[in-house]
């Protein structure tokens, strides 16, 4: 009689198996039906072989296992089972796998995430382009629909939580691939945003060199848990195909958002100044990392204090940086991005009414965010190279509030600036 089942039905070899003890299948095979062995192993006794075609001692341990579970020993001429697939195991595998109900969806579910609402990637954003680098020929499953069953889970940076697979089949792998930063015109990541590794092995960055390499893992148990570590903000995509379908996971990296650096405001002023700070050293507050003058005095309050590149120095000041590549800090590990999807993170646009820089240079990306997030009449105060005084004189509508305070011994300016 023909095999039931959908997996071992009308394969040549295994229907021999299956009636001719000559045709039996032992250790040393090779081929597509010691594949569906393989696969029938893994389902069935969650075997966790890697699905290669080859009868090896694996695979010929795991159907020891199989037929000591169930007593197949031919008792004719055995005291004991084998780890031989003759008439007894074939029988065996495809009667079960004739009961076991086909594969649902695929599922992948993420343990440590943070809820996030949605954010839209256009067909052309990098985690499309570069999420499925390590398999050609699987372009031809990204479609729309295949889009619609993508799924977003958002990390911060520095933890190690759980992706989990399930209805793999035994015969799925699972790629994680790191792309540029989001936040800045570039095709390239220094370093990696996330791993994924496989739970019961030891985690190997190193063993994927490439910045963008963000690890793959075959799944051969079902369901499949495995490690995900993130190191530093950014976006990654993991990319689950199996034999028939595929599904994508897009992960945020994001750090939190910190709120004002809790410290007493200050109140000592420079010399011919209303808005900065005296330095520590002329009997000012203490100064965190003692390197620069300039924060702010009696800020403009009624809205956001946002402190644009800081690290902990300001008080009353949200810290933020303006990309993800540039977000790590001294004091703190991550700075929020002033962009960030998550509107709990994000800087609104008009919400600031006071915008600080201090020592950082003013890049034209730093205009463009102080530009959307102040509101009419919002102070700018800077303290920086004296060359970046033209930059705000020129792209920074406004006025001064003081004459800038400048040093040309040391190339640089203080500068209280009320914007349009």
């Amino acid at each position: 009689m023909a095999l039931q089942s959908q997996l071992f039905h009308g394969d040549a070899k295994l229907e021999a198996a299956a009636v001719s003890d000559p045709a039996h299948i032992a250790p040393g095979a090779t081929g597509a039906h010691v594949r569906k062995i393989q696969l029938a192993l893994n389902r069935l006794d969650r075997a966790g072989l890697t699905v290669d075609d080859i009868y090896g001692q694996r695979t010929a341990n795991a159907v020891l296992s199989f037929k000591q579970k169930r007593g197949l020993i031919n008792r004719s001429y055995q005291s004991r089972a084998d780890n031989i697939v003759g008439k007894m195991t074939i029988a065996a595998l495809d009667q079960e796998l004739s009961k076991k109900k086909d594969l649902g969806p695929l599922e992948i579910t993420v343990f440590g995430d943070k809820a996030s609402p949605p954010a839209i990637r256009p067909p052309d954003h990098p985690s499309f382009r570069l999420g499925f680098a390590f398999d050609a020929g699987v372009a031809d499953v990204i479609t729309p629909a295949l889009r619609i069953n993508s799924k977003q889970t958002r990390w911060v940076p520095g933890v190690t939580g759980t992706v989990r697979c399930a209805q793999t089949g035994g015969d799925s792998v699972a790629t994680c691939t790191n792309s540029p930063d989001p936040s800045r015109d570039t095709d390239t990541v220094d370093s990696k945003v996330a791993f994924l590794s496989d739970s019961f092995g030891l985690s190997n960055p190193s063993a994927f060199p490439k910045p963008s390499d963000g690890g793959r893992v075959l799944l051969t148990r079902d369901p499949h848990a495995m490690r995900f570590e993130t190191f530093r903000p950014g976006d990654a995509t993991i990319f689950v195909r199996r034999t028939d379908t595929a599904r994508i996971l897009f992960v945020d990296v994001r750090a939190d958002r910190l709120g004002p650096v809790n410290r007493p405001p200050l109140t000592k002023l420079t010399a011919n100044s209303k808005f900065f700070s005296a330095a520590e050293a002329e009997g000012g507050e203490p100064d965190p990392g003692n390197v620069f003058t300039g924060r702010p005095v009696n800020p403009k309050r009624g809205g956001r204090l946002i402190n644009l590149g800081g690290d902990s120095e300001t008080p009353e000041f949200e810290d933020y940086q303006i990309d993800l590549d540039h977000s790590r800090g001294i004091s703190v590990p991550f700075r929020p991005w002033t962009d960030d999807t998550d509107p709990s993170v994000r800087v609104p646009t008009q919400s600031a009414t006071h915008i600080a820089m201090r020592g950082t240079p003013l890049f034209n990306s730093f205009i463009t965010v102080i530009k959307r997030i102040a509101q009419p009449k919002c102070r700018f105060t800077f303290s920086g190279g004296l060359s970046f005084l033209d930059i705000i004189r020129s792209q920074l509508p406004g006025r001064e509030l003081e004459p800038p305070l400048i040093d040309r011994s040391r190339g640089s300016v203080e500068v209280a600036w009320e914007l349009n």
